[in-house]
């Protein structure tokens, strides 16, 4: 495809998508939002319990992301609305959508990486602040006594905690920068994004697979074209990562300033930036989804021609399956795969029929190695449906 008709096609599908119901989806963006900063605010005081609650959190946010899709891709109803979003992530298997367990590994490494980093350099940080600068001796002068109490350490540290509070918000920001910015602008749009992917190549999935499964096929389906979506992403989602920095920069900035007395609330103090962070790092999110679809809506059809012929077989094959079941989707964007009666694919030797399982030859074929493909099993589909009855 022609870089300036795709580029034309983008801005028209994002245009298309800006209505006024797409003020209303900001509405119920901000629900959730405000949840989440509860969450991650009170984390450290609760031992990170609080992050069960995500499991409650993540219907509503199911709901944006529902909303932003029909108004993308034209397919739904607007009026989709909390009660609806309850009900398909617990009852249509959208539990698995956005991946949350395996951004939330990713963040943790990225955590510690940092953590690493940030405190090989902390006798430096401390200097920058002087309140901070004799307590710290001190704390290391009791850490390096063999005969002392470790009582005493912990007592002395308890007491004059106050006195690293500025230090403390400083590497706590430096620390989360990198977790909280893979979080909403890579791990989460990623998975979101090949679950869209995957309504694209397949529609109507979620009536037949899990949205785990769903996003785990388009990844494997679209991996070799992955660098160059990725670039697309970045030429319209590269202002909200730096809005995003500034942002934080700026709250990180002035939270060292912010000097708290009480002992008790230095916990208090040093996630007030990540938490901020999480509102509009969210909101910024929200348009960097909405992007992400406009791109893939208008460049899905580019993956027909790189697809390796046997998964396009293996897309047309269960879209046609008796047992797949379709809908809205199915109806509005067809099968992904066109239904030539041959399509010459393997080889300029060779034709393939795809209304057929086997090669229409009599001879065997040379055998080929297959690529990297998902396995879709819909025999299960008949017992379902006899149960139903």
């Amino acid at each position: 495809m022609d870089p300036k008709e795709l580029k034309e096609k983008i801005k028209l599908r994002r245009k298309k998508g800006c209505r006024k119901e797409h003020w209303m989806t900001l509405l119920y963006f901000l629900p959730p939002a405000i949840c989440l900063m509860g969450v991650i605010l009170v984390a450290s005081y609760s031992m990170f319990l609080s992050f069960a609650l995500l499991f409650f959190i993540l219907p509503m946010l199911y709901t944006v992301e529902k909303r932003i899709r029909i108004s993308i891709s034209g397919i739904g109803s607007m009026k989709f609305s909390y009660k609806d979003g309850y009900r398909g992530f617990f009852k249509e298997h959208m539990n698995g959508l956005f991946g949350v367990i395996m951004s939330l590994l990713l963040g943790f490494s990225l955590f510690l990486l940092g953590y690493l980093i940030i405190f090989s350099f902390l006798p430096s940080i401390i200097k920058i602040f002087p309140e901070s600068v004799s307590t710290f001796q001190q704390l290391s002068e009791y850490y390096n006594d063999p005969n002392l109490d470790a009582e005493v350490f912990f007592n002395y540290l308890t007491e004059h905690l106050s006195d690293f509070s500025r230090p403390l918000s400083l590497i706590s920001s430096l620390i989360l920068f990198l977790p909280l910015v893979s979080v909403f602008f890579y791990s989460i749009p990623e998975n979101l994004t090949n679950h869209y992917l995957a309504t694209i190549f397949l529609p109507d999935i979620d009536k037949n697979l899990p949205a785990s499964q769903g996003r785990n096929f388009a990844k494997n389906v679209t991996r070799a074209g992955y660098w160059k979506r990725l670039g697309l992403f970045a030429t319209y989602n590269w202002p909200y990562l730096l809005i995003f920095t500034l942002l934080y920069g700026a709250s990180t900035f002035l939270m060292c300033y912010v000097r708290v007395d009480n002992s008790r609330l230095v916990l208090l103090s040093m996630m007030i930036t990540p938490t901020i962070a999480c509102f509009y790092g969210l909101l910024l999110s929200f348009f960097v989804l909405y992007n992400n679809y406009a791109v893939i809506e208008e460049y899905s059809p580019a993956f027909l021609e790189t697809m390796a012929p046997e998964l396009k077989m293996m897309i047309y094959q269960t879209y046609n399956n008796p047992n797949y079941r379709h809908g809205e989707e199915s109806a509005l964007r067809g099968c992904y795969v066109p239904n030539p009666t041959t399509y010459r694919d393997f080889k300029a030797s060779e034709t393939y029929d795809y209304s057929k399982q086997d090669v229409p030859s009599q001879e065997q074929p040379q055998e080929r190695e297959a690529p990297d493909t998902f396995v879709i099993d819909l025999t299960q589909k008949d017992d379902e449906k006899k149960e139903e009855k």
